[in-house]
């Protein structure tokens, strides 16, 4: 992801902390908006972008349980 967002500004590269900082921020957005009764389809399926055994995942109020569920069910291996 990161050098498709560096290569989409003309950049050589981004910065791996603030890139997981920003997509942690997008992801427990999401997860609050789940939590409070909207359907994962009706937010931004971070899922699609973090790896279940990832550290950011580990890291996650919903947990990798929950990206994994979600992977499986969209048929993201």
């Amino acid at each position: 992801m990161r050098q498709q967002v560096a290569q989409s500004h003309n950049g050589d590269g981004c910065c791996p902390l603030t890139t997981s900082t920003a997509t942690r921020i997008v992801a427990e957005a999401a997860w609050e908006e789940i939590a409070s009764g909207k359907k994962p389809e009706q937010v931004t399926p971070f899922w699609r972008l973090i790896e279940p055994g990832s550290s950011i995942a580990q890291k996650l109020a919903c947990g990798s349980d929950f990206i994994e569920h979600m992977r499986r069910q969209e048929g993201i291996h």
